[in-house]
C-alpha cells in the first residue's frame, strides 16, 4: 500500500497515523456523486460564501447592537460610534473577501493539481454502508477490496491538528477505484467511513 501525507510519499502507515485516521464506525450509509473539477471549485466557494460571510454578516450584527446600545445610553456619541461601526463594518467585509479569495485560491490549485491523477468520471454514483462500496450499482464486499493507495491530509486546526483520508485507490481484481475528497461532495464524510470499514476487513495491511 503507497501511503502519502499531504502529497507526500511516506514509508508506510505508522501506528500513530492510523490511529489519528481511524474514525468511528456508523450504521448510516454514505452516499455521493463524483464531481468534475469546475463543480468541485463551485462547491467549497458555496461552502466558503456561506461561512465567512455568515461571520461577517453576524459581526454587522453585533456592531448594529452596540451602536443601538450607545444611542439609548449616550445619545451625544451615537454619531461616533457609528463612524466607528461603519468602519469596523468596512474592514472585516474587506479581511473575508481577501480569506474568500486566498481560501478559494488553495481549494483550486489543489483541485487542478490533482486532476492528472485518476478519478472517478463525473456524476459517478458511490455509497458506503455495511455490506460494502457501491459504485454505480456495482457493490464490492469490503474485504474483496485491497487498497492501493492511501492519501492522508494532515493540518494545525485553530486549536488541535486535524488529520483525515484525502484520497483511496481501491481495487478488486477486476477494476481500480480512485475516491477523492476533492471530487466528492461530502468526501470526507465519505472516506471516513470507507476507510474505517476496510480497516475493520483488514484491507489496510
Amino acid at each position: 500500500m503507497r501511503v502519502l501525507l499531504n502529497d507526500r510519499e511516506i514509508s508506510g502507515l505508522d501506528p500513530r497515523l492510523a490511529r489519528r485516521i481511524r474514525g468511528r464506525p456508523s450504521d448510516r450509509a454514505v452516499e455521493d456523486v463524483a464531481l468534475a473539477a469546475a463543480d468541485s471549485i463551485r462547491a467549497r466557494g458555496r461552502e466558503l460564501m456561506l461561512l465567512l460571510f455568515g461571520t461577517a454578516g453576524l459581526a454587522a450584527f453585533l456592531l448594529c447592537v452596540n451602536v443601538a446600545i450607545v444611542a439609548l445610553r449616550a445619545p451625544q456619541a451615537t454619531g461616533y460610534a457609528v463612524v466607528a461601526c461603519a468602519g469596523a463594518a468596512i474592514l472585516i467585509g474587506a479581511l473575508v473577501a481577501v480569506l474568500y479569495v486566498l481560501m478559494l485560491g488553495a481549494h483550486r490549485r489543489r483541485v487542478e493539481a490533482r486532476t492528472s491523477t485518476a478519478q472517478l468520471p463525473a456524476g459517478t454514483t458511490v455509497r458506503v454502508d455495511g455490506s460494502g462500496l457501491t459504485v454505480d450499482g456495482r457493490t464490492t464486499g469490503w474485504a474483496a477490496l485491497n487498497v492501493d493507495e492511501l492519501g492522508v491530509r494532515e493540518r494545525q486546526g485553530s486549536e488541535s491538528r486535524v488529520t483525515y483520508v484525502e484520497r483511496l485507490v481501491l481495487s478488486d481484481g477486476a477494476r481500480v477505484i480512485p475516491l477523492d475528497a476533492l471530487f466528492l461532495g461530502s468526501g470526507r464524510a465519505l472516506l471516513r467511513q470507507a476507510w474505517y470499514r476496510l480497516s475493520a476487513a483488514g484491507a489496510d495491511r
